[in-house]
């Protein structure tokens, strides 16, 4: 078997309503959809993402595929290292390697699924076997006015999600504010899980986590810049509330610095940010070693990209907490209607070969043509980034 033909197509699923976070707002999903055939006639799908649209064109992450496809042609789809070894370090990538992982993490992610289709097995049979088929994921409350987060985050917990998560690091007391309303509204039976963002230095870190400890909140979410693992330590040393990396552990590399050190109680990665499939088994692998968990981190995908992510969790042992998904505040999906469903918090991994799903391409067209209609309202010249204003750091 070897690889005939590559294409990509860009598609943007709105969000119901726009969130917030530490730099700025997210619209939706803006991803790069990939088609990998085969001579055999097999065609393998994938998605990478373009997560900071229209502030980073999608366009990018297009053409760096479409560039590499002379790299991929008449490859064996089973020789997955090889090619991932020449997508960076013969072609460059490695020196831009984050950018990169958004885009060759969904070749990567079609490959993988060329293999399971060939094999006749979903991923997770060809990863080990199947530790856990519901698969749980936490309940994103958006910033807003308290009375909806707190109406938002108990219909989570109606749904049946065991945890909720929140973004902080933008407004100190309005933020104390929202997680003490909720904890009276639900009570301690819920996980509450609050993610930063690299918004604080490692003092106002310190001072507004142990302001927080009487919430008993599950984990605090990166709370310094990811290239300040010494601040990181410091945090953890000083808190008593587990410290879980994110923008510092989504690779191979950065994983093995997060544990050598000691800066995390847990590490957050996924196939988009760790080049590929393989690459997040492997950050899993060294987080078991010593000991810790790893959370799966969404760069704001469709269905098919969480697809890969159920093969993932399904069978590696210390995927231990409720995972990310954006996919409840998308407008649609591209999987066709027996798609992934939520029941009490989890998805349920598929059994059908390879990601174990199917594509619904007049809802890919459909996307597509909204991304296309998008970028012809996009200002001719561009409006300057302009972040949410943040807490001092002090």
């Amino acid at each position: 078997m070897i690889i005939t033909d590559v294409r990509t197509t860009v598609i943007h699923l709105p969000f119901i309503r726009p969130y917030r976070w530490t730099f700025g707002s997210m619209q939706g999903a803006t991803s790069l959809i990939i088609q990998i055939s085969t001579d055999e006639n097999t065609v393998g799908v994938g998605e990478g993402t373009c997560p900071f649209y229209p502030n980073i064109s999608p366009d990018i992450s297009k053409l760096i595929v479409d560039s590499s496809r002379q790299l991929l042609l008449n490859e064996d789809p089973f020789d997955i290292e090889r090619i991932i070894l020449k997508l960076y370090a013969f072609a460059g990538w490695h020196f831009a390697r984050h950018m990169a992982n958004w885009v060759f993490g969904g070749v990567e992610m079609a490959l993988w699924d060329l293999v399971g289709k060939t094999c006749k097995r979903p991923l997770y049979q060809l990863f080990g076997g199947c530790l856990r088929r519901k698969i749980p994921f936490f309940g994103f409350v958006f910033r807003d006015n308290i009375e909806v987060m707190v109406g938002e985050a108990r219909k989570y917990v109606e749904e049946g999600f065991k945890t909720l998560y929140l973004k902080v690091g933008l407004d100190e007391e309005e933020e104390l504010q929202q997680i003490g309303k909720i904890r009276d509204a639900l009570g301690y039976n819920v996980a509450l899980r609050l993610d930063a963002n690299e918004a604080w230095t490692p003092g106002a870190a310190i001072r507004f986590i142990k302001k927080m400890e009487r919430f008993e909140p599950e984990f605090i979410e990166q709370p310094v810049s990811a290239s300040d693992l010494d601040g990181m330590i410091r945090v953890r040393n000083a808190v008593g509330v587990p410290i879980l990396a994110d923008q510092c552990s989504r690779t191979l590399s950065e994983a093995s610095n997060v544990v050598r050190r000691g800066a995390a109680d847990a590490l957050s990665t996924s196939p988009l940010d760790a080049e590929g499939i393989a690459g997040c088994r492997k950050v899993a692998a060294v987080a078991e070693a010593a000991g810790l968990p790893v959370i799966m981190h969404s760069n704001v995908e469709t269905g098919l990209a969480t697809a890969s992510f159920l093969q993932i969790i399904a069978s590696t042992p210390n995927f231990l907490y409720a995972n990310q998904t954006e996919l409840p505040h998308l407008s649609g999906d591209i999987l066709k209607d027996t798609g992934l469903k939520f029941e009490n918090g989890c998805l349920e991994v598929p059994d059908k070969p390879g990601l174990g799903v199917e594509l619904d391409w007049d809802k890919i067209r459909k996307y597509a043509d909204i991304y296309t209609k998008s970028i012809a309202k996009q200002p001719t010249k561009p409006e300057p980034f302009s972040a949410t204003p943040r807490t001092p750091h002090l």
